[in-house]
């Protein structure tokens, strides 16, 4: 639409604005469902009691959160329009769409704030397991705060976006130039994870760097440090039960 300068027509418009919106909805639940996925493993040490089919049917209901959504946006009582101006999407004049616009404010807040005070407990386990079988008195081990960093960072970003999309003309300037702003916001949001991912883990950063640069990942320094531990194990052993 934007490089034909042309909204096509009526069903286009709705069917491709309702899905970009009914997917990031989707999305919302769905890091609520990783926030918990990640506290069960973290408590149980990688091993969960938990089916990874209660995960599977929580991220349908994610899935189907948004599907909700997208039926309301293609029927004639709620839309989204895409403006040429603005470059961006925003709720139309129908019946239900304030109706709609606020439902969706006040689901998609809450799911994030539980799903940041579910990082913190997973943080508090973290801390707790290190300090029980480590003697490191530090208050945030590097691997911990990188999970603090990334948890803020998301729930901060995604709960800015809903409020500027639904209520910048509060505390932002009311403008065509705001509203392309935060559409392009939005639509960065879809990196944020990835470019976290390679800004904090220093092993993806590096393996994402080797395939950049057509290089294979060596494994042979790792097969040399598991074998000559194995073979370690094996002297120690032999050694053990050796009669003096």
């Amino acid at each position: 639409m934007t490089i034909y300068l042309n909204n096509f027509n009526n069903w286009v418009e709705k069917i491709l604005g309702g899905m970009a919106n009914a997917a990031w909805l989707a999305m919302i639940p769905q890091t609520l469902v990783l926030a918990i996925n990640r506290l069960i493993v973290f408590r149980s040490h990688g091993h969960p009691t938990i089916s990874w089919k209660l995960f599977l049917f929580l991220i349908l209901l994610s899935w189907l959160f948004g599907l909700a959504y997208f039926i309301f946006y293609l029927s004639p009582y709620c839309g989204l329009v895409y403006s040429l101006d603005a470059f961006a999407w925003s709720y139309d004049m129908s019946e239900l769409s304030p109706l709609i616009s606020t439902i969706e404010y006040y689901t998609s807040v809450p799911i994030l704030i539980i799903a940041f005070i579910v990082y913190i407990l997973v943080l508090y386990v973290l801390i707790a397991q290190r300090k029980s079988f480590t003697s490191n008195n530090k208050f945030l081990a590097g691997h911990e705060l990188r999970l603090l960093i990334q948890s803020f960072l998301i729930f901060f970003y995604a709960s800015f976006l809903i409020c500027c999309w639904h209520y910048y003309q509060y505390f932002l300037p009311d403008s065509p130039y705001t509203v392309a702003v935060i559409n392009a916001f939005w639509i960065l949001f879809s990196g944020l994870n990835p470019f976290l991912y390679l800004t904090l883990n220093k092993e993806i950063r590096h393996r994402f760097l080797l395939l950049l640069f057509c290089r294979r990942v060596d494994t042979k320094s790792t097969l040399v440090v598991t074998i000559s531990t194995a073979r370690t194990r094996e002297s120690k052993i032999s050694t053990v039960g050796t009669p003096h």
